[in-house]
């Protein structure tokens, strides 16, 4: 129809609706005909009972048109004051829908419906709604009710503009005036909220950026004529007086010096309304705080590397086609296959897939099942934490393994006390040995067992326990060649491979013991079996397969198999190894790269990052053997002495003697950058030997002994004279196991660990006499 009519000046189209427009009737005829030659040209039959011809007035897309302008379909409102409250926030979105259609009619809109705006991502009302977001649904129906005539504008006479800004949003009126009566002809509203940045802006600004938003959306009504702006003269007062200006502030004079204007003074578009719109602008102080959707951090590359990784493994890994199997069998299928391991719904969808089994509503099934499952319900929370910013790679299988030990508290029958759990970095395949003592020589012995059936690796990571830090670990590590990468002292996180599979092991293993838990043991190797073949969501298949290269035989009766040919089995092997060095390795290599940046972006945009300290500055530490509240929180302070490759800092205390373990940065407080900031000579003492209160001022000294010297060069020293509490602490426990009795003196007069946190401090000790 566009096609056909575009070239007519006087016919206006939209899908099959035609309009045609004329100044005199003899002219509308000749336009009539003109139209209807065309369409029965090409066969188009009209519908008699739709057509009107020779209107003064029609209606058109809820819209009522005349000679005087236009203005909503008075047909489509007859009910607005029945409308109902909205009772939801899908409520709220569909009454927003219909009065953003008549937009264009309501001034200052953005004001009018920021109060509803910020419950349309709401559920139910009932606790959210109040007298303010009443008064708003209120005016808005008013206003809609009292919507002006937007009038058509004429080009021959100046245009006149007026612009607004609250809290909320900002907007603007385009009119014109009546040369007879001197009446205000409204051309059209614009309006739109203000972004959540936009809101912080002050005053000025945002009026500011409604005189460009204005000019903007009247572009095609002011540009190359000279209109009259009425708007707060202060906000270009502002633009001219900016003596750096920014960017933004650049872009928004460029706009500006594009049009030619007056500016008069008007603060504030309700003093050219009506007077019946005028009055629904009431001042309101409500802080309302607009509520957006969710944003989530999306990656196309990785998301592209991603169903890669799953095509692949599905193609290499998958020899079966799906089948779906009888409706009788879909509630035994899910229980089977939680058996192993009790995991969750998306484990027993995916082995079923791997297994070559589907049907419809699968995970629905799936979650019915966990749903009723008492041993899941029991022992799985949701995860927390998060992944640590430096991964850990390997360069292939049974290249880096990381181990630990995992404490169940339970002697077996066997006389095992601990589980050796070992995690290979690339397929996370885990091998799990019970031990009876965590001793060098037992964990020598497993590692000696499992590396014999798997290869030495180039790598083992462990923490700084004395089973694996120890002459005898060192001995295999220096004969074999491996790489014995110990994580920093008392930060789990470093480990955290290891750790993780450790939680793991725990719930599966619980989960299997049904009240017997001496017999964890006996379940152990059917525990790591689970582990193994469930399916890894990073990696798209089981650590089992990544290790050996095929899937894991199905648990089903072979006596009746037949033989398959030898020279098909060794093509299919190699093929397989072949697939595994050139597509499978690499693509892995590449999945986690890709997975690693997301984490990585999505760590730095929530976590607040740690600064480089520099050398020689004075931090305090985490107490990592606080005992109780009482205890300070950091012990210190210490001068930074160097820091390590991988981030950790050495430090020493104020006799120069160095800590015997590297510190994490999230375990370290800044305190100064000068070590000699303290100003005061320190000296290290032996013991605390006495206390006494001080003859005039009844604070509690103490008297310390200095190593190296006779009881006559004891000296008394206050509380704040101590680099650390936990010297004086010790002395008060010793000294007093069962407490201070309340009737002793020192009882009210015994220091805090706020009382030790004072500015000067001399003395520095880690050991006490009895």
């Amino acid at each position: 129809m566009h096609t056909l009519l575009d070239d007519l000046p006087f016919v206006a189209t939209f899908v099959d609706d035609v309009v045609i427009f004329s100044k005199s009737m003899a002219e509308h005829r000749e336009h009539v005909i003109n139209v209807i030659q065309r369409l029965t040209d090409v066969n188009l039959i009209l519908n008699a009972d739709k057509c009107h011809f020779a209107q003064k007035s029609i209606y058109l897309l809820g819209f009522c048109i005349d000679a005087n302008g236009r203005r909503p379909d008075p047909r489509k409102l007859v009910n607005v004051d029945e409308w109902p409250i909205p009772k939801t926030g899908k409520d709220i979105q569909r009454f927003l829908g219909l009065i953003n259609f008549f937009r264009s009619h309501l001034p200052l809109a953005a004001e009018l419906t920021a109060p509803l705006d910020a419950l349309r991502n709401h559920g139910s009302l009932a606790k959210v709604w109040q007298d303010v977001h009443l008064d708003a649904f209120n005016n808005v129906k008013a206003a809609l009710l009292a919507a002006p005539v937007l009038s058509h504008p004429d080009i021959t006479r100046p245009f006149f503009v007026a612009t607004d800004a609250s809290n909320h949003g900002i907007g603007a009126v385009l009119y014109q005036i009546d040369p007879d009566t001197q009446a205000r002809q409204y051309v059209s509203f614009v309006a739109r909220a203000l972004t959540k940045s936009e809101r912080n802006y002050f005053t000025t600004k945002r009026e500011l950026l409604a005189i460009v938003f204005t000019l903007k959306k009247f572009h095609q009504f002011l540009w190359g004529k000279k209109f009259t702006l009425y708007t707060d003269h202060k906000a270009l007062i502002y633009l001219h007086t900016q003596p750096h200006a920014s960017p933004m502030i650049v872009g928004w004079l460029d706009v500006i010096c594009n049009y030619d204007f007056d500016i008069v003074h008007l603060p504030g578009i309700q003093n050219v309304l009506p007077d019946r719109l005028s009055r629904l602008f009431a001042p309101q102080e409500t802080s309302l705080t607009l509520e957006g959707g969710n944003s989530q951090f999306k990656s196309p590359f990785a998301h592209s590397i991603s169903h890669a990784a799953t095509k692949l493994m599905h193609r290499l890994f998958k020899p079966m086609e799906m089948i779906t199997p009888p409706e009788e069998e879909r509630t035994k299928l899910p229980e089977q296959s939680h058996l192993n391991g009790h995991f969750g719904a998306d484990a027993i969808v995916n082995d079923l897939h791997d297994n070559g089994i589907f049907w419809t509503n699968m995970k629905d099934d799936a979650l019915k099942h966990v749903g009723s499952c008492l041993p899941y319900q029991r022992y799985n929370i949701g995860k927390h934490g998060y992944y640590p910013l430096r991964s850990i790679n390997a360069d292939g299988p049974g290249d880096h393994w990381a181990i630990d030990l995992c404490e169940l508290h339970c002697t077996t029958p066997s006389g095992n006390n601990y589980i050796l759990v070992m995690v290979d970095v690339f397929t996370h395949f885990c091998v799990l040995r019970p031990i009876r003592f965590k001793s060098a020589i037992d964990i020598v012995k497993e590692l000696s067992s499992v590396f014999s059936l798997f290869g030495y690796p180039k790598i083992i990571q462990s923490d700084n326990g004395s089973e694996f830090k120890n002459n005898f670990v060192h001995l295999l590590s220096k004969h074999t060649g491996m790489d014995h990468r110990l994580v920093t002292p008392y930060h789990p996180r470093a480990n955290g491979l290891a750790e993780r599979m450790v939680e793991t092991v725990k719930t599966a293993l619980f989960k299997r013991l049904e009240g017997r838990p001496e017999t964890w043991d006996l379940y152990l190797d059917s525990t790591m079996y689970a582990i193994n073949t469930k399916h890894h969501s990073d990696l798209k298949t089981r650590p089992f397969a990544l290790m050996f290269a095929r899937q894991p035989n199905a648990m089903r009766d072979y006596s009746q198999a037949k033989s398959a040919n030898p020279a098909e089995v060794r093509k299919s092997i190699m093929k397989r190894i072949k697939e595994m060095e050139d597509i499978v390795i690499p693509g892995i290599h590449e999945g986690r790269k890709a997975r690693n940046e997301v984490t990585k972006t999505r760590y730095n945009k929530t976590h607040r990052m740690h600064k480089d300290i520099p050398i020689g500055s004075q931090v305090m530490i985490v107490n990592i053997n606080r005992s109780s509240k009482t205890d300070p929180i950091y012990d210190g302070p210490y001068i930074v002495h160097f820091r390590t490759p991988k981030g950790n800092y050495v430090l020493r205390d104020k006799m120069g003697k160095l800590l015997q373990r590297n510190i994490p940065p999230h375990q370290v407080k800044r305190v100064s950058d000068d070590p000699k900031a303290d100003g005061d000579t320190f000296y290290e003492f032996e013991a605390i030997v006495d206390h006494r209160l001080h003859a005039q001022h009844g604070y509690p000294e103490y008297r310390v002994h200095s190593r190296g010297y006779s009881d006559e060069d004891d000296t008394w020293e206050p509380a704040e004279n101590f680099s650390d509490i936990s010297a004086i602490n010790a002395y008060i426990k010793r000294r007093f196991p069962n407490g201070i009795p309340s009737d002793d003196p020192f009882y009210a007069a015994a220091p805090n660990n706020d009382g030790a946190r004072a500015t000067k401090r001399r003395r520095t000790g880690t050991s006490s006499r009895t």
